[in-house]
């Protein structure tokens, strides 16, 4: 656990959270505690750059931590878009693939989403990011 001295660096997965009442107006003390646990998650922002003409896929899940575990799947988060992709981009939340076909012009197309904890937990573990794939110009083959 970090932190702890003579411990190891281990990646935290959830959080504990303990809580304890001393209502006076309770007098049952077998039911004056809890505990919980919260599920960690976290979308990282993607960027990827391709060469002029080239058709490029980023699957945005790939650096995305869900339980503490790099590397979220379908299986784990449900994806959400919550921007619309860049025209002449497309975005597939059932797979996380955030796609720029070999015929867009040059330029930044962007879309951004949501991952949850799947399955879900109240209250919701969610967080958002953005992918960026960046379409590079024509050069010398266009007389640039």
């Amino acid at each position: 656990m970090p932190g702890t001295a003579g411990g190891t660096n281990t990646t935290q997965t959830s959080v504990g959270i303990d809580a304890a009442t001393s209502a006076t107006n309770d007098n049952v003390t077998g039911n004056n505690t809890t505990s919980a646990t919260v599920a960690l998650i976290d979308a990282v922002t993607d960027s990827l750059t391709t060469p002029f003409a080239t058709a490029a896929t980023l699957n945005v899940l790939t650096n995305d931590q869900a339980n503490g575990i790099t590397g979220a799947t379908p299986a784990n988060v449900t994806v959400t878009q919550t921007v619309a992709p860049t025209a002449g981009s497309t975005f597939n939340p059932a797979t996380g693939d955030f796609s720029v076909p070999n015929t867009a012009p040059p330029g930044v197309y962007t879309v951004s989403y949501q991952i949850c904890t799947n399955p879900a937990v109240i209250p919701a573990a969610c967080d958002t990011a953005t992918a960026t794939i960046t379409g590079g110009r024509c050069r010398h083959e266009c007389g640039d």
